[in-house]
């Protein structure tokens, strides 16, 4: 079962999100391994835009990974049913959601990425009881000043008291990452297994700023402030 979004504009191919990026995909099969492709993979979006890439629209899911396109329509897939492994696939009572976006430019707008943040990881309130508080007056310890990077992970790190903040870059451009910590700092680039690389970077007054190429994926280690 799939939901159809036929589009009133040419679309010679679909951008669909995947693991810290997006990659482009052909709507009008040219081969073979084209034609074979009735659904292929994305995370929270996919978009069809015009070759000009002056507008566009978005699907924005809020959880089916699945989607194909074909001419001028997306159809993203609802259910599937298989029998195997699972017997039960899928049976049963099925809820999903999705926002249409509509917007200027490509798949690069930031109302894209916005739409798809806040279906998938919608604000949450949380009643507490009455308290006086304790500590002093709590800040934002980290913030991300504008551009095209996001927040991949933030965690302890695995060894030693510092903080791990994983950084992506989400438009396939070389950009500057800049970011707003709670005082100067000087912040060593690891690996992924947070291993020290020997890089590091100092920022000027409480800003730190990284360079970061097209889809980079930059893993920082950050000493707490006591």
């Amino acid at each position: 079962m799939k939901a159809a979004f036929p589009l009133a504009f040419d679309l010679d191919s679909t951008h669909a999100e995947i693991p810290y990026a997006v990659i482009g995909r052909t709507t009008r099969p040219r081969t073979r391994q084209d034609s074979a492709r009735f659904e292929t993979p994305m995370q929270r979006f996919v978009d069809g835009s015009t070759t000009a890439g002056d507008y566009g629209v978005a699907i924005v899911n809020g959880g089916k990974y699945g989607y194909s396109a074909s001419g001028d329509t997306i159809f993203v897939t609802l259910l599937r049913s298989p029998k195997s492994p699972d017997a039960h696939a899928d049976m049963g009572t099925q809820l999903f959601k999705y926002s249409i976006v509509p917007h200027a430019g490509d798949w690069r707008s930031p109302s894209v990425l916005d739409a798809a943040r806040a279906i998938n990881e919608p604000l949450r309130a949380v009643a507490v009881d009455a308290h006086a508080g304790k500590g002093r007056e709590t800040a934002s310890p980290l913030t991300i000043i504008g551009g095209t990077v996001t927040l991949g992970a933030l965690k302890r790190a695995e060894d030693g008291d510092a903080w791990i903040v994983r950084l992506v870059e989400t438009s396939g451009r070389a950009t500057t990452a800049k970011l707003r910590l709670d005082g100067r700092v000087t912040a060593q680039e690891t690996d992924l297994l947070e291993r020290p690389t020997g890089v590091t970077f100092t920022s000027r007054g409480s800003v730190l700023s990284i360079p970061m190429g097209p889809w980079e994926i930059e893993t920082l280690l950050i000493p707490k402030h006591r």
